[in-house]
């Protein structure tokens, strides 16, 4: 079989073959100590996660950075931390609900250096749709907020990676982030595979990673932008809100010209 995954524009092939055999316990074990074994679940987390920013986000929407005063973080463990995030992306539900933007996050405890894996200062990264910048700030009363516009990028691959180093290593790869309910989900589907040849992607498709092909454990991984890719642009939250009022005075009831001269006392009324 050969699975096929779509997030966003970016399309992953590779082929899927089932065991004949399964691993016992013991085997299972064993290798859960195995350091390729630690690098490949990392992997499978960096790729997961890629997927899920592809799919959800796109040029305009945020990356920030919720950072504490010396004074907020004294005295707070890990589960402090954790409720301090929760709070305020309570407050930034409500805050898009009402601008009638959807409520799309992605949210890691930083803990570490992305450059050097050395402990840091505590600090939350967070992955949300645009919205202005002293609305945020607002909401974050622990410290300062730093903040990044996304580009469209070809894949956020790279976004992963780096939230995914700055995660604690002492807890699972797959919890190391926490996305909100209700986001998007890669489109994946499955073919018959006609051979086990090197997967060609189609025509006019930018490559973006191509594994190893391995012709006799028939192996192989491609990573392509669609040929029919379309530039993203995540729409200014000001525009969502004027898009928004535009709509609701549209919805209102009209009045009818009996409704306005009983309203103002009948017609040439002074």
């Amino acid at each position: 079989m050969k699975r096929i995954i779509r997030s966003g524009n970016v399309i992953e092939e590779f082929y899927v073959w089932k065991r004949d055999v399964k691993e016992t316990r013991a085997e299972r074990r064993r290798g859960a100590s195995d350091m390729r074994k630690v690098a490949a679940n990392l992997k499978v987390a960096q790729k997961r996660l890629t997927r899920v920013l592809n799919e959800n986000y796109a040029e305009g929407d945020l990356l920030i950075t919720l950072k504490y005063r010396d004074d907020a973080l004294e005295g707070k463990d890990r589960a402090a931390l954790y409720h301090d995030r929760e709070l305020f992306l309570r407050r930034i539900r409500r805050d898009l609900a009402h601008m009638g933007i959807e409520y799309r996050t992605v949210a890691v405890l930083g803990v570490r250096s992305s450059k050097t894996g050395e402990p840091a200062r505590p600090h939350h990264h967070i992955v949300l749709p645009r919205m202005d910048y002293e609305r945020l700030r607002a909401r974050w009363e622990h410290g300062s907020v730093d903040y990044r516009l996304l580009r469209d990028d070809d894949t956020y691959a790279w976004l992963a990676e780096y939230l995914l180093k700055n995660a604690p290593d002492d807890i699972p790869d797959a919890k190391k982030y926490t996305i909100s309910r209700g986001m998007r989900k890669p489109q994946c589907d499955e073919v018959i595979a006609r051979g086990a040849g090197p997967i060609v992607p189609p025509s006019g498709a930018k490559v973006l990673h191509r594994g190893e092909y391995d012709r006799h454990r028939a192996v192989d991984y491609v990573v392509y932008l669609a040929p029919d890719a379309k530039k993203r642009v995540r729409t200014p939250a000001s525009e969502v809100r004027t898009a928004a009022k535009k709509s609701a005075s549209k919805q209102r009831p009209q009045k009818t010209s009996k409704q306005n001269r009983a309203a103002g006392g009948g017609a040439g009324a002074d």
